[in-house]
């Protein structure tokens, strides 16, 4: 599972290179994003086959989104990996 601030169709240069990871890794093994929504309420998508959970943002600090439903995220996806971007 990657964990990062946003996935696209947010550009940046995290997300550029969280997307060019699950891309390639996504062809051998079983990858998962997750990432900040724009939203408080979390969504889930499939981008490009790389399912992506996107948690609710209740707010920004110092433009670090605060998504206290990652944690959740993270224990039940059971993720063997959680790579931290």
């Amino acid at each position: 599972m990657h964990v990062g601030k946003f996935y696209r169709p947010h550009v940046g240069g995290i997300e550029t290179h969280v997307e060019a990871l699950c891309q390639e890794l996504r062809k051998s093994m079983d990858v998962r994003v997750l990432v900040a929504n724009n939203a408080r309420r979390g969504e889930k998508c499939l981008i490009d086959g790389v399912p992506v959970i996107r948690a609710g943002r209740h707010i920004s600090v110092a433009g670090a989104p605060v998504c206290p439903g990652m944690v959740w995220q993270i224990r039940k996806s059971r993720p063997d990996i959680v790579h931290l971007h």
